[in-house]
């Protein structure tokens, strides 16, 4: 039934975000976040700006929340067997989620650094974290464009290239640029190659998809780093 006034449809708007609650898991877990945020940038006491940056991320994640729930309900509803078509659906609204969620989560991580550290860095280039955050990104989604390309495996397990090893060797040569402790270097070189190794020996990749991953995660955070540090 359609609204008589602008109260009705406020209360209706209600009535939907308190289903979703109800209903849906991550819904309540946006929620808790999103009180946690608040509360720590009270205590934090974070400029105007930076609050509404966070309450416009907040939302953000909550509103695709909403849209991934509207989404799976009237899908299951007009489709009560499976079809494929209702699962690419399903999966593409909760991709939106994902992705708003970790657009969240990282600048949330940024501006709450600049109230607890000293000396925070405020240009990328500045930064070997932050170059290192910019690659392993940059990698990821390289991984996901050829997966999709290939057509072969899924984005967690299997498939051409090893997403596995493009992110730990992105990760490896983001530490080698930024630290000049032996120690770490080795242990991050160690790393690499253990997950890079567990991925053929489990029989999840093939050798030649694991060297593929190797080489774009290098590949691409080599060329960010020589192009853009200072």
């Amino acid at each position: 039934m359609k609204p008589k006034n602008f109260f009705n449809s406020v209360n209706c708007a209600c009535e939907g975000i308190i289903y979703t609650l109800k209903t849906q898991k991550h819904m309540r877990v946006h929620f808790a976040s999103a009180i946690l945020v608040i509360f720590s940038a009270m205590i934090l006491n974070v400029s105007v700006i930076d609050f509404l940056i966070l309450s416009i991320l907040i939302t953000f994640v909550i509103i695709t929340e909403l849209i991934n729930t509207a989404v799976e309900i009237t899908l299951d509803e007009f489709k009560k067997d499976f079809h494929i078509s209702v699962k690419h659906a399903k999966d593409i609204s909760a991709g939106a989620v994902l992705l708003s969620s970790v657009t969240a989560l990282f600048g949330g991580i940024y501006i709450f650094s600049k109230y607890i550290f000293r000396d925070v860095p405020q240009r990328l280039t500045e930064s070997g974290l932050y170059l290192g955050s910019i690659s392993l990104l940059m990698v990821v989604i390289s991984v996901i464009l050829l997966k999709a390309y290939y057509r072969r495996g899924r984005p967690l397990r299997g498939g051409m290239p090893s997403g596995h090893s493009a992110c730990a060797f992105s990760f490896m040569l983001s530490v080698l640029f930024s630290q000049k402790n032996i120690y770490i270097n080795i242990a991050v070189i160690f790393f690499a190659l253990i997950v890079s190794l567990s991925r053929y020996y489990l029989g999840i990749h093939k050798k030649e998809e694991v060297l593929y991953g190797a080489f774009v995660g290098t590949g691409i955070t080599y060329l960010i780093f020589v192009i853009f540090s200072r």
